[in-house]
C-alpha cells in the first residue's frame, strides 16, 4: 500500500518536518537516544514475510480472524502442548559419546547461552500472547486509519490538565519476577513463533509492511522520551525506512512531537503487540508518569494495540504509586513469576524438579547416572534457589570444573566451591531469597552475575581444559595416529570393510577414542579413506582372479587345433 496520509493531516515524512519547522531558529544536535538509536540503525534488516490474498488462512473463528491482518498469523489452535513446547525448546547440537573434554566444553559454553527449556508459566504466556494479539487486531482494518492527535493537540490539552482521550477498556498484561528468571528470554522465545513483520500485496497492487510485535527496553534512567525514541528507531529497522533521522538532527524535539510520531509509525504499520521490559526502569523518572499513562491510553483506545511488560518486583510499586495506571498494566493480570522451587513431595519433584532433570540431561560428564542424585538437586537449589540463571551458569561452570580435574562425576563439594569462587558478589540475594526477605529482594537489581564475569570465568575454565589435554596428547605412551589407523584397519577388514555397516563405525569410534584424547573426527575420515582404499584393492584383486582363466580360454582358442597342427606338418 502506498503511504497515505492519516487524520494528522501530513504524511509519515511531512509529519517530523512540519513540526520542526514551527521551531525555526533552532541549532541541530542529537537527541539522548542518538546513540543507541543509532547504534539499532545499523543493525542488519530483519526477513519480511511477503504475503498475497491468496495465501491467507482465516480461523473457524470468523469474529476474530476474519481479516487480513491476523489471516497472516500462525494456527496454534489445532497444536497439542507437547508440539508447542517441542517449537519453543532449544538447545546447541548435541555432543558425541567419544567427544573429547575440550568439545565437551565447546557445549557447556553454548548450553549457558542457548539452551531454553519450556515450563507450564510459558505455555501460559503463549496464551496470552497469541489471545491480545487477536483481541487487538480484531476491529483493526488494513484501509482504515486511526485519528491520532497531532503534537499541538497533546500539548494543548495537557497545558488544560487533561488528558486527550478518555480511559477505556485496554488489553494489556505484565510479567513480573526476579531478574534473572527467564522473562525476557522466554518472551523473545514465543514471540519467535511468530513473523515479526509481514508485506502485503493487495488485490489492487499496493503493498505494505505489518510489524505484528515491537520489543523494546525500558532505558535505565526511565526516560520515555528515549522509550518513543527507541520505539521509533525499531519500526524504522524492521521496515527498513528512514523514520528515525528525523529525530536525529533536533536538540529540542518534544516528548509530545515523539509521541505522536510514534502513534503514527504504529498505527500505519498495524503493530499487533507492543512490548516493553525493564518496566521497573520507569519508578526513577516519576515526573513522566503522566505522558506514560496518556501514551497507554491512546494505544488501548484510539490504536487498540495490547501492551505486554516486563519487570522485577521493583515495577510493583510503580504501580501502586499510580491505581490509574496499574489498571493500564494489568487488565490481562500481572503474572508473578516466581523462583523454582520443589513442591511438598520432594526434593526434586514441581517446576523446579522438571527443570534440573531436563538440564541434568545435558551434562557432559560421562560417569554421572541417568537420573540426577538427589543431593546434586538439593545443592544446585542450595546455591541457586531456584533462579534459573544462577542455576544454568552454576551447572555449567561445575560441569566445567570437573573436566579440568579429569573427573567424569559431578559432585556437590566441587559445586559449593564453584559458587563460592564465581558467585560472591550475588550470594546476599541469594541468603535473602533463603530467608524469604520479600524487602530485601526488591532492594537488589540484578540476581546473577555480570555476564562478563561468566564468559571470562568460562574462558579461563576451557584454557586450563585445552593446556591438561594438550599435555595428555604429548604423552609418548599414547598411540600414533598411523598405529590407530592400522588398529582400526584390522577391525574393518573383519567386517569386510563395510562402511555400511553401523556397528563397524561404533567399533572404529570407541577404538580411537580409547587411543587418543584429541578430536577423533580428523583420525576417523582417514581411517574410512584407507578403509575404502583397501576395499578398492579387495576388489579389484578379486576381479582380476576371476578375469585370469577367462583370459586363458581366450588365448588358447587363438591357437590352432592340435589335428589341424599335426596335419600342417606334413
Amino acid at each position: 500500500m502506498t503511504e497515505s496520509k492519516n487524520n494528522i493531516g501530513c504524511t509519515a515524512a511531512d509529519c517530523a518536518s512540519e513540526t520542526l519547522d514551527a521551531k525555526a531558529g533552532q541549532s541541530l544536535s542529537q537527541t539522548p537516544a542518538s546513540a543507541s538509536a543509532s547504534a539499532s540503525a545499523s543493525a542488519p534488516a530483519p526477513d519480511v514475510k511477503d504475503v498475497s490474498f491468496t495465501d491467507y488462512v482465516y480461523s473457524r473463528d470468523r469474529k476474530i480472524t476474519a481479516n487480513p491482518l491476523t489471516a497472516v498469523l500462525p494456527d496454534f489452535s489445532t497444536m497439542t502442548i507437547r508440539h508447542l513446547c517441542k517449537q519453543l525448546e532449544d538447545e546447541p547440537d548435541s555432543v558425541a559419546d567419544h567427544a573429547n573434554r575440550i568439545q565437551r566444553s565447546s557445549y557447556l559454553m553454548s548450553l549457558a547461552s542457548e539452551a531454553f527449556f519450556p515450563l507450564s508459566r510459558h505455555i501460559q504466556l503463549h496464551n496470552i500472547i497469541v489471545l491480545m494479539l487477536k483481541l487487538g487486531y480484531r476491529n483493526r482494518s488494513i484501509n482504515e486509519t486511526a485519528s491520532i492527535p497531532t503534537a499541538m493537540e497533546v500539548l494543548e490539552h495537557y497545558k488544560n490538565g487533561k488528558p486527550f482521550s478518555r480511559a477505556q477498556s485496554s488489553l494489556s498484561a505484565s510479567v513480573v519476577g526476579c531478574s534473572g528468571i527467564g522473562k525476557s528470554y522466554a518472551i523473545e522465545q514465543i514471540l519467535g513463533l511468530f513473523p515479526q513483520a509481514v508485506r502485503h500485496h493487495l488485490p489492487d497492487g499496493q503493498s505494505f509492511v505489518q510489524v505484528i510485535y515491537l520489543k523494546v527496553d525500558c532505558p535505565a534512567d526511565g526516560s520515555v522520551k528515549v522509550l518513543f525514541t527507541r520505539i521509533i528507531t525499531e519500526l524504522a529497522n524492521l521496515v527498513e525506512k528512514q523514520y528515525s533521522n528525523d529525530f536525529h538532527n533536533s536538540r529540542r524535539i518534544t516528548l509530545e512531537i515523539l509521541m505522536a510520531r510514534a502513534l503514527e509509525l504504529m498505527d500505519r504499520h498495524k503493530v499487533g503487540l507492543l512490548v516493553i521490559d525493564e518496566i521497573q526502569n520507569l519508578v526513577h523518572c516519576r515526573n513522566n508518569h503522566e505522558i506514560l499513562f496518556n501514551f497507554m491510553v491512546s494505544l488501548s483506545n484510539t490504536l487498540k494495540i495490547p501492551i505486554l511488560y516486563a519487570g522485577t518486583p521493583k515495577a510493583l510499586q510503580f504501580f501502586q504509586d499510580n491505581l490509574r495506571i496499574a489498571r493500564r498494566f494489568a487488565s490481562c493480570g500481572i503474572y508473578a513469576w516466581e523462583r523454582l522451587v520443589p513442591d511438598s513431595s520432594g526434593l526434586l519433584s514441581g517446576e523446579w524438579g522438571e527443570f534440573v532433570s531436563n538440564l541434568w540431561k545435558h551434562g557432559v560428564l560421562k560417569n554421572d547416572p541417568v537420573s540426577i542424585p538427589e543431593e546434586i538437586g538439593n545443592a544446585l537449589f542450595e546455591c541457586s534457589q531456584g533462579v534459573i540463571d544462577v542455576l544454568m551458569k552454576l551447572f555449567v561452570l561445575s560441569e566445567m570444573r570437573e573436566l579440568e580435574l579429569g573427573r567424569e562425576t559431578l559432585s556437590v563439594e566441587v559445586i559449593h566451591t564453584v559458587f563460592r569462587e564465581h558467585f560472591k558478589s550475588i550470594e546476599p540475594m541469594i541468603n535473602a531469597l533463603k530467608r524469604n526477605d520479600v524487602q530485601k529482594i526488591r532492594e537488589y537489581q540484578d540476581l546473577t552475575i555480570p555476564k562478563e564475569e561468566f564468559e571470562s570465568a568460562m574462558a579461563k575454565s576451557r584454557k586450563r581444559i585445552i593446556d591438561a589435554t594438550e599435555e595428555i596428547v604429548s604423552d609418548p605412551d599414547l598411540a600414533s595416529d598411523e598405529e590407530i589407523i592400522n588398529s582400526c584397519l584390522e577391525i574393518a577388514a573383519k567386517c569386510g570393510y563395510d562402511t555400511n555397516n553401523d556397528r563397524l563405525l561404533e567399533m572404529l569410534q570407541i577404538k580411537i577414542k580409547e587411543q587418543t584424547v584429541r578430536d577423533s573426527g580428523e583420525i576417523l575420515v582417514r581411517v574410512l579413506n584407507r578403509i575404502y582404499a583397501e576395499r578398492k584393492k579387495a576388489e579389484n584383486s578379486k576381479t582380476s582372479q576371476e578375469q585370469k582363466p577367462q583370459a586363458r580360454s581366450v588365448e588358447v582358442s587363438h591357437e590352432l587345433p592340435v589335428e589341424d597342427a599335426n596335419q600342417q606338418q606334413f
